[in-house]
């Protein structure tokens, strides 16, 4: 947050309010039109694996250049006043109630008119992936937060920052799970990311195969075999009800388990249960494995997840 003016020289607070702005995201930023008088403030808010990056300000124009690849996914949302944002290939407006996912790659300009209020959702790009591979194709596109899917992650994301410092501290993994959820949701609703409409009967498969890996996912003899002996199905049906799927059968099981790992290892009551105790509970056999698993899809190591959450 840019501090107040205090005893001594005046502080430049647009300066200051630039610089935050161009640590938390990773740009060089050249102002083409400086607001006078200026008055503003960047908050940064942890949420789990979910930041919110809440920025305000006077009406302002810059061009970014990007400081190295991102990896997150970062969500530009409006929630007063207009924002035009121009990058390679695309030229959008976001009006009140907006938001649009960014190239976190790529350089980009600013043109902000009136004073104006934005927050920006980071999500790691693994977890949109596990939802969405082709995620990048909707980069650019104006996503409605005033309707339908992509108005209750608006709601949500708004309903975060009406007091992100009151909600409870063991919550902020299962909320950073829901929220990045919705915004999966709210993509796959997205005309050029929809599929086919399923027959009622895969419908019914799916549902059914979902809840027995729910029922099941604890056990490590899971697998698409033992699926299809307990539900009457054939491994070759289970594989193409999955095959348009987000993820292969096997592939959504293993995600699954390392998300309720990710929980566990985030939770106080768990703290006397090792790193391979939490694993082996949740399906892995190999701790070794495991290991090399999580870093990939979270970019930390569990013992690092847990003294971040727990301290050591």
């Amino acid at each position: 947050m840019v501090p107040d003016d205090g005893p001594g020289p005046r502080r430049d607070r647009f300066a200051d309010w630039l610089n935050d702005l161009q640590r938390e995201f990773h740009v060089k930023s050249n102002v083409t039109r400086r607001p006078s008088p200026f008055n503003g403030r960047l908050r940064k808010h942890q949420i789990g694996r979910l930041t919110l990056l809440d920025v305000s300000g006077s009406s302002y124009a810059a061009s970014h250049a990007r400081e190295g690849n991102a990896d997150y996914v970062s969500v530009l949302m409006s929630m007063r006043g207009a924002t035009n944002l121009v990058q390679r290939g695309y030229n959008v407006v976001l009006n009140p109630g907006d938001y649009c996912i960014l190239d976190s790659t790529i350089a980009s300009q600013t043109t902000i008119p009136a004073p104006f209020h934005n927050v920006v959702a980071r999500m790691p790009v693994a977890d949109v992936t596990s939802i969405l591979p082709n995620w990048q194709s909707s980069i650019g596109m104006v996503i409605t937060g005033r309707a339908g899917a992509g108005s209750v992650f608006f709601d949500v994301v708004r309903s975060i920052l009406r007091q992100p410092g009151a909600i409870e501290v063991e919550s902020h993994v299962g909320i950073a799970h829901a929220a990045i959820d919705l915004f999966g949701s709210t993509l796959l609703a997205l005309p050029h990311n929809r599929r086919p409409s399923p027959s009622h009967m895969e419908t019914f498969h799916r549902t059914r195969i979902k809840a027995f890996v729910q029922e099941n996912l604890r056990d490590p003899d899971l697998d698409v075999d033992m699926v299809a002996t307990r539900l009457g199905l054939s491994p070759r049906h289970i594989h193409r009800l999955f095959k348009d799927e987000p993820q292969h059968l096997m592939h959504w099981v293993w995600s699954e388990r390392l998300r309720h790992c990710y929980a566990d290892l985030s939770r106080e009551s768990q703290r006397n249960k090792t790193v391979a105790q939490i694993a082996y509970n949740w399906g892995f056999n190999d701790s070794a494995h495991f290991s090399r698993a999580f870093r990939h899809r979270y970019g930390e190591a569990p013992s690092e997840v847990r003294e971040g959450a727990l301290g050591k």
